[in-house]
């Protein structure tokens, strides 16, 4: 009795969980086309960090190109969408949908996500009565 009650909560977890993540992608993949617009029209700064979207076509294709959106293969706009998704969404996220594709297409979205996770951070510029606090303590520690 137990063990059905505990897998039927498994059960209702899991889909739970696909049926959020299904919905996620869904939402990125209706804005992928302008979202891929942008990161391959716009260039980048000298001191900008480069899109994930065109580094991953770039890294399909094993050239530099900005192709627009429809001349995509299937396989590149999958690759795109899982690319917009390694930078919006949560890891656990992108971790349960890689767990679909094929090996190389895997390997290919974890350089992308270590590529993410080693960019610098920004330090976050407080304001009002965060940025005194943090005089105060910087002041008392001195």
């Amino acid at each position: 009795m137990f063990i059905n009650i505990a897998l039927i909560g498994v059960a209702a977890l899991w889909l739970f969980v696909h049926m959020s993540v299904k919905h996620r992608f869904r939402e990125l993949q209706t804005k992928l086309p302008s979202v891929y617009q942008t990161a391959i029209a716009v260039p980048p700064n000298d001191d900008a960090l480069p899109q994930l979207i065109a580094l991953s076509i770039d890294l399909v294709r094993k050239e530099h190109c900005a192709v627009p959106f429809d001349a995509l293969s299937k396989q590149e706009k999958r690759i795109a969408l899982h690319a917009h998704a390694v930078e919006e969404l949560p890891a656990w996220m992108i971790g349960y949908a890689i767990l679909r594709l094929s090996a190389a297409d895997r390997a290919l979205v974890q350089q992308l996500r270590q590529v993410k996770t080693s960019r610098p951070t920004k330090t976050k510029m407080h304001f009002g009565a965060i940025r005194q606090q943090q005089q105060l303590r910087s002041t008392s520690k001195s």
